[in-house]
């Protein structure tokens, strides 16, 4: 049973598998190329863009997966779109006065480089793709999904390719980055384009926008404040770390997370989403989800407890071979925080679980009370000068401790609700 079901996912997402496999690849072979502070940059541009995307984008995705219909799931996607346009307008706009109000008033004391324009761009991209992957999930065309990744990741390793003679230049993995998102998109929207009216006035949108917010504001409201504060919180370390330390830590780290969430973004994350819809089915139809959360909990440790303990056991070894001494750093921080992934691997798919039984609310408590633990974890470690082994090992801990507290109370959730 448990075999046909990953035969069944490696079939829907054989092209994400190669997509997030070349992924690596190309950053492996980039740590040869490009300088580690260039490398620690660029994961601190993608870290701020998605919390910007997730936060503007109002986590209107969401949304898909609950509508009972065809017709409902595609509204929900229009109203999505429109809000992910109009927020990012206005966020466009406001770097575009903080620039000439800086030139006007502050010349000279800041330095404002071509990436703060591109991020804006990068942020609306990401929210579009969050938006048009729920969508074409929500109506089951996951391997036109996975194929788009592949040429997203095809179209970012070309882009790098043909910076790869300017190894000093930041724009060549930030334009690859955006250029791969702009090419998801195309994708994702070609599709529902063609559904689209040619009439589609202001007044219809300001209707289609009042009633999806009057049907889905507990979801906005509390999603769209604690989705940006956990993508912070699981990013403080991008963010952190060059302040504390340097930037080739931070790429140390960046390219052990961005490893260790390949087997959470490929599998974990995708599964979660097959789990999201399965889960909207079986609540609409007002059957019991214990049952079929533990079921999913078991399964979920069975995938993941072998390929972990490979990877605890290789990983220093292979850092320190294959990418070179300034990479050894790397082979501890997989160690250190591998139980923590653990721990997010199982948690990410039945996380999803979150919003069908409308617990946004104790979700943002949750997750504050995580990002102030994680904040006092790198005080504490700049006030006594920890080493990063040991400000990441604390980190990992608490983490790992949130993950678990989290799980329990999404089932305990379950029972208390009678699902």
């Amino acid at each position: 049973m448990l075999g046909n079901r990953i035969k069944k996912i490696f079939i829907l997402y054989r092209g994400n598998i190669v997509a997030q496999a070349l992924n690596l690849v190309v950053f492996f072979g980039a740590t040869y190329y490009f300088p580690i502070d260039i490398i620690g940059t660029y994961f601190i541009f993608v870290a701020i863009a998605e919390i910007c995307g997730s936060f503007f984008s109002l986590q209107s995705h969401l949304t898909i997966a609950l509508a009972n219909t065809f017709k409902d799931k595609y509204q929900n996607w229009k109203a999505g779109f429109n809000i992910i346009l109009l927020f990012h307008v206005l966020f466009i706009v406001g770097i575009i006065i903080i620039y000439f109000l800086q030139r006007s008033f502050f010349s000279g004391v800041f330095a404002f480089k071509l990436w703060y324009f591109l991020l804006p761009i990068s942020s609306l991209f990401f929210g579009m793709n969050q938006l048009g992957e729920h969508y074409l999930i929500a109506i089951y065309r996951y391997s036109f999904v996975s194929r788009l990744k592949f040429i997203r990741v095809v179209s970012f390793s070309s882009v790098v390719l043909v910076f790869i003679l300017e190894p000093n230049s930041i724009n060549a993995l930030i334009l690859g980055y955006l250029v791969g998102q702009i090419t998801q998109v195309v994708g994702y929207y070609f599709l529902a384009y063609r559904r689209l009216s040619i009439k589609f006035s202001i007044l219809e949108v300001k209707i289609l926008l009042i009633q999806f917010f009057n049907k889905y504001k507990h979801i906005l409201i509390l999603n769209t404040i604690v989705s940006p504060i956990n993508i912070i919180s699981n990013q403080l370390p991008v963010i952190l770390l060059p302040i504390l330390y340097s930037k080739s830590v931070t790429a140390n780290y960046g390219i052990v997370f961005k490893t260790l969430l390949f087997p959470v973004m490929l599998f974990s994350q995708v599964y979660g989403q097959d789990i999201y819809v399965k889960a909207s089915n079986i609540f609409n139809k007002k059957e019991p989800l214990s049952n079929f959360w533990k079921l999913e909990l078991r399964k979920l440790f069975i995938i993941a407890i072998i390929p972990f303990i490979i990877i605890y056991l290789i990983s220093p070894w292979f850092y320190e071979k294959v990418m070179g001494q300034e990479w050894l750093l790397a082979g501890d921080i997989t160690r250190i925080i591998l139980i923590w992934m653990f721990i997010n691997f199982i948690k990410t798919p039945l996380a999803s679980l979150i919003s069908i039984l409308q617990l946004q609310k104790k979700w943002l408590v949750f997750e504050v009370f995580q990002l102030i633990g994680r904040l006092l974890i790198f005080f504490i470690s700049y006030v006594f000068t920890f080493s990063v082994q040991y400000t990441l090992t604390l980190y990992a801990l608490i983490s790992s401790f949130a993950g678990i507290i989290l799980l329990i109370y999404i089932y305990y959730s379950i029972g208390r609700k009678g699902f």
